[in-house]
């Protein structure tokens, strides 16, 4: 498990999700420069680990975690979960281009999927719905 360095803004906290250290490293810098408090690992159970002990404002995943999951494994457990924990808003951010399993993660309720490479519109849309996300489910 890694966390950035400094304190989050307002307490928010996002987890981010990928098997690939350069995916990984990428989305973390993202969100700590804009000033969140990121905890980052490379799989499912760490994920859920870190998960159930933090309790992160925001789900960052890539769809393909390993050979024996998928963050629709990851997200479907999220839900389960008791309290507020369980409305934690998920995005995918993925190179999956299969329109199936993309389609299943809309009908599950994943809240948005960006596909990589991010270009920096991409990036500064990425940051944007985070944004909104949190602040939509924060009010539910």
């Amino acid at each position: 498990m890694k966390k950035s360095e400094h304190k989050g803004r307002d307490g928010l906290k996002v987890l981010v999700v990928d098997p690939c250290k350069d995916s990984l490293k990428f989305i973390t810098g993202i969100f700590q420069n804009e000033g969140l408090t990121v905890f980052s690992t490379n799989s499912m159970p760490k994920a859920m680990k870190i998960f159930e002990a933090e309790n992160p404002s925001l789900v960052i995943s890539e769809y393909v975690l390993g050979e024996y999951h998928t963050a629709l494994d990851f997200f479907r457990k999220i839900r389960k979960s008791e309290g507020d924990s369980k409305r934690t808003p998920f995005i995918l951010h993925t190179n999956l281009k299969n329109q199936s399993a993309l389609y299943q993660a809309e009908i599950d309720g994943i809240d948005k999927y960006f596909l990589k490479p991010l270009s920096e519109e991409g990036v500064k849309k990425l940051i944007s719905s985070s944004k909104q996300l949190i602040k939509h489910y924060r009010h539910i």
